[in-house]
């Protein structure tokens, strides 16, 4: 089977080739390599270039914080590298930003700054945190972004705070803080922020200058004592780095449900120069991205674990060389970069979204993990079959965009007869409960999907599975060497690339791709233990699936080109203050990914639901075009004037009633999607259709944003415009789309 190409122009670049010379290799390499396969390989070298011919045209128009610190000596500037691992976690929630240094002479310089009630974005955070850290001068530091749990966004309570001689960045929550709070209010102590952060920085003062008078010990002991002390008094979560005046090169780090990396390097990386180069340097962060460019070796501070950091390297109770790991070449991240600028596009989130393609195939390892036999090859799991084999229950877990994805290859599971019973389930709320208790525990699995890998939520159910159920736990993640990922050490990773902007886009399609590899690895593995349960029609599914995925590329490259369409569509909602997203099958899950961009990128109240359970109650909610076109004349947007303006410009053009997209796709759905749209019709509401056969809009949307077939994975080519439509609400509206409102990647 050929899909008809895009007539476009090819722009050929080192990425296309390379994706030509990588399927070409796997073909001549598969001594089976019939003529089928030869045609979906070439079909699908192409997709890849027809992929990147799209974001080529593209070009040519043109609760959550993080932690980064490091430990240094002699002239090294700490200055470099935490500004760079500013710029790195600000995708984790950053609303304030900050970082102090100390110097051997043991002067304490912060500079520090919160978007307050001008909401400045994370971009213009950290840019006057760049500005005003001249003076910030030395080799040991530590920086933070914020993400407001405790506390306005005010440059007050931005991170680090200091008490004293100390200073903390902390990640977490401290639940007893407001009984701390008072008691050391009561031994005299005056607050100055509103954060649970300044109760630990003044409790580890408080017992810091206790110990002094005590003791004739050395400050980096009493500092180390102190932190102890004051941890056994608090309840909550922390990754928790100290720093004290009196040790101008020392820091103290602590760990208890939010995790520390350290990593461990004989030289100080680009920064340093050549006569310092020898001088050893470690730092520690949040997630090893923000050091991944200095150092590949690291170690976990363990739960719990308070230890001190020197230049030299961590002082731990339980130190072990053992401990010490290196990013192996699986784990590297081939695609990171260290740059911050989305060029030659506006935004990350835009850049992102025309990656898709690209993304796609490497989390199909362009060709590498489906061979030109038609034989599914994830190192991952191949490494673990014995265990994973007996596997017939599974449970897949995620938050946000990963639980959509996980809702989508539970679907694609079900659909080849993968296993026995699979669930998708949010994390948030995955318990003991949710685990089959009447089944032998050697055929339960459980399957945590998160591209950031880090995720609170991901990594308690990754421990639920593994330490109190005792079932295997793999995972499916974007972050090569994250803590999920080191935690299940099997699974598989997307590949996606590094995502900059706030909200996920690429991710989600790559962490669907991937469960789509997942969904076959087990129907083959299921087939290869007994042959017996082979039976025609899975086997139909299963090729067609393969198939979906060879031309996924392809579908995505095609989708792309929706993008004017849907900025004049935008342009038209500009003031619509609600929306529904339907979808049924497939297109379910992406529904409600689309609605989950809505709410993310515009700031838009939006609703993805199942398109046959709409009219039970939500229907309700439609209105005509009069009642909807009143609401939107007190809508307030950005200013008087404007809103004026528009709304004489929007009342010329008629506007429609409550917007509806529909997922309308040529499936077994397509009757019952259909009806339930010519329901929104006749009660005055805009029908928006997304679909692979323009016909079956008709009388429903005259206009109707089409996409491309393609077998179980059609619905997934449908978030596209979802997206392109989110983003272009979101510019229209004044919106930065890399830095929404409220909005943090990894909560």
């Amino acid at each position: 089977m050929v899909l008809p190409l895009l007539r476009t122009r090819t722009m050929w670049t080192r990425n296309t080739a390379s994706v030509w010379k990588r399927t070409a290799t796997t073909a001549v390499l598969s001594s089976n390599f019939d003529t089928t396969n030869s045609v979906l390989w070439g079909t699908a070298a192409i997709a890849a270039t027809v992929a990147i011919s799209a974001m080529n045209d593209e070009n040519s128009k043109t609760k959550c914080s993080g932690i980064a610190a490091v430990v240094g000596s002699g002239s090294y500037d700490a200055r470099h590298f935490l500004l760079e691992g500013l710029d790195i976690l600000k995708a984790r929630g950053c609303d304030s930003a900050g970082l102090v240094t100390v110097s051997e002479d043991h002067t304490m310089n912060i500079t520090k700054y919160g978007s307050g009630d001008a909401a400045l974005s994370p971009e213009q955070v950290i840019a006057l945190v760049r500005q005003h850290s001249h003076a910030a001068k030395g080799p040991v530091g530590m920086a933070h972004t914020r993400w407001a749990t405790h506390g306005a966004r005010s440059d007050q309570n931005a991170h680090p705070i200091r008490s004293g001689k100390i200073a903390v960045v902390h990640n977490g929550v401290l639940h007893n803080a407001r009984v701390l709070r008072k008691q050391l209010q009561g031994y005299g102590h005056v607050f100055e922020t509103e954060t649970d952060t300044e109760v630990m920085a003044k409790l580890i003062d408080y017992y810091y200058q206790k110990l002094q008078k005590q003791s004739e010990s050395s400050s980096t002991h009493l500092l180390k004592a102190a932190t102890e002390k004051a941890l056994r008094k608090c309840d909550g979560t922390w990754g928790l780095v100290v720093m004290c005046q009196d040790v101008p090169d020392e820091l103290v780090v602590a760990a208890h449900g939010s995790p520390l990396v350290i990593g461990m390097t004989s030289t100080g990386g680009a920064e340093v120069s050549s006569s310092t180069r020898s001088q050893p340097v470690t730092y520690v962060a949040s997630e090893i991205n923000a050091f991944r460019r200095f150092t590949q070796t690291f170690v976990d501070l363990k739960d719990g674990e308070v230890g001190v950091i020197q230049a030299s390297g961590p002082i731990l109770e339980s130190w072990s060389s053992l401990r010490v790991e290196a990013l192996n070449d699986s784990q590297q991240d081939d695609d990171f970069q260290a740059n911050t600028i989305p060029e030659p596009y506006p935004d990350w989130t835009l850049k992102e979204i025309y990656e898709q393609p690209e993304a796609i195939g490497r989390a199909l390892g362009f060709g590498g993990r489906l061979s030109g036999t038609g034989r599914i090859l994830l190192g991952g799991m191949d490494a673990h079959r014995d265990q994973w084999k007996h596997v017939k229950h599974l449970i897949l877990s995620g938050v946000s965009s990963s639980l959509h994805a996980a809702r989508y290859g539970e679907l694609l599971m079900k659909q080849i007869a993968a296993l026995n019973t699979v669930r998708a389930l949010d994390a948030v709320d995955t318990d003991y409960h949710d685990f089959p208790h009447d089944v032998p525990a050697h055929t339960m699995g459980c399957c945590v999907v998160s591209e950031s890998g880090e995720r609170k939520e991901a990594l308690r159910v990754s421990d639920l599975a593994l330490t109190r159920m005792g079932v295997p736990c793999m995972s499916v993640t974007n972050s090569v060497g994250s803590t999920l990922a080191r935690t299940t050490k099997v699974g598989v990773y997307c590949h996606a690339g590094r995502e900059r902007s706030a909200v996920s886009t690429k991710s989600f399609v790559s962490e669907v791709t991937s469960l789509a590899l997942l969904a076959l690895w087990f129907r083959q593995t299921k087939e290869e233990e007994n042959a017996s349960i082979k039976s025609r029609l899975a086997t139909l599914d299963v090729e067609a699936l393969k198939e979906s995925l060879l031309r996924l590329p392809m579908a995505f490259g095609m989708a792309l080109k929706t993008h004017e369409q849907c900025k004049e569509l935008a342009a038209a909602l500009e003031f619509t203050d609600t929306c529904f997203v339907l979808g049924k099958g497939f297109a379910e899950p992406v529904a409600r990914e689309g609605a989950f961009k809505f709410q993310e990128l515009a700031s838009l109240h939006a609703e993805g639901l199942s398109a046959s359970s709409f009219k039970h109650a939500s229907l309700a909610l439609v209105e005509p075009p009069i009642m909807y076109r009143q609401r939107l004349k007190t809508r307030m947007v950005q200013g008087k004037r404007k809103k004026t303006e528009r709304m004489k410009t929007t009342k010329k053009k008629n506007v429609a009633g409550t917007p509806v997209v529909l997922i309308l796709l040529d499936d077994q759905h397509r009757q019952s999607v259909r009806n339930t749209g010519m329901e929104i019709k006749s009660r005055g509401g805009q029908v928006i259709v997304i679909t692979d056969k323009p016909e079956l809009a008709a009388g429903l949307d005259d206009n109707p944003i089409v996409i491309p077939s393609n077998g179980p994975l059609t619905a997934l080519g449908a978030v596209v415009p979802l997206q392109l439509l989110a983003y272009e609400l979101a510019k229209v509206r004044g919106i930065n789309p890399d830095s929404p409102r409220h909005m943090s990647k990894e909560l």
